[in-house]
């Protein structure tokens, strides 16, 4: 069964990982009914610790787009600091982190501008770098001792600017404004809502984007015919919204 368990097809186990926090702090509690050898015990004090002050904080937090890259921000220099506690753990914990930095890019760090966990005077030196030079990195890799010392205005620019036009927030001139009346001016508390009403991107949806490129891949190389079964399928959307039997004899 143990051997079984792990032929889930893709990256599908590792979407299972809450549970096995779960078992993990369940069979540390009733530890004293099973037979642990040393090496058992002391791995499974490791996931334990690590879930409760590193894993769970994060994982309650993920689905708050707002929150988002000061969330990212503080969980890498929280895993920076756990390498005092168990350093194997944090070091591998920061690489996987390494490769999800999206939302320290410049685009999606202002989300931070409509987190009401960060305090004025980040946001003030937020709008700053807004209307600053272009001095952003196109590659985010820092290393554990760089990001100890950075703070989300470094990871915003001009270009974060591109989150207005994609949410279609017109209205930006609470931007003249001091962070202090923000929550007092219609257009910001507008744009906080659009922006509290997005959906976080998980490895859910990334194993489902891979699925899809991978199916299509199936039916066509070519791009002209790859973008037609595109339109004949939101043409069908469009005309079969649901599965009812009713709409289907239409």
């Amino acid at each position: 069964q143990g051997e079984t368990s792990f032929r889930a097809p893709g990256a599908m186990h590792h979407a299972r990982w809450m549970s096995k926090v779960l078992y993990s702090l369940k069979i540390w509690m009733f530890r004293s009914q099973f037979k642990l050898t040393c090496s058992e015990e002391r791995g499974l004090r490791q996931v334990c610790i690590f879930a409760v002050r590193i894993y769970l904080k994060a994982w309650m937090q993920a689905p708050l787009a707002a929150h988002a890259p000061m969330h990212d921000l503080s969980l890498m220099k929280e895993l920076s600091t756990y390498r005092a506690i168990d350093p194997r753990s944090a070091d591998a914990a920061f690489m996987k982190m390494k490769k999800h930095t999206w939302y320290l890019q410049p685009e999606l760090a202002c989300l931070g501008l409509f987190d009401d966990h960060v305090d004025l005077k980040t946001k003030r030196e937020m709008v700053e770098k807004l209307r600053g030079p272009d001095c952003f990195p196109m590659d985010l890799k820092l290393t554990q001792e760089e990001i100890m010392s950075k703070q989300l205005p470094d990871f915003v620019s001009p270009k974060s600017t591109y989150l207005f036009s994609a949410l279609r927030i017109e209205d930006n001139e609470f931007l003249g404004h001091d962070p202090a009346h923000w929550p007092k001016i219609d257009a910001y508390t507008e744009a906080q809502k659009r922006v509290h009403g997005l959906k976080v991107v998980n490895d859910m949806a990334e194993r489902g984007v891979a699925l899809a490129q991978e199916f299509n891949r199936k039916l066509t190389k070519d791009e002209v015919q790859l973008q037609a079964i595109f339109r004949v399928v939101a043409e069908h959307r469009k005309r079969y919204p649901n599965c009812r039997k009713k709409t289907l004899l239409q």
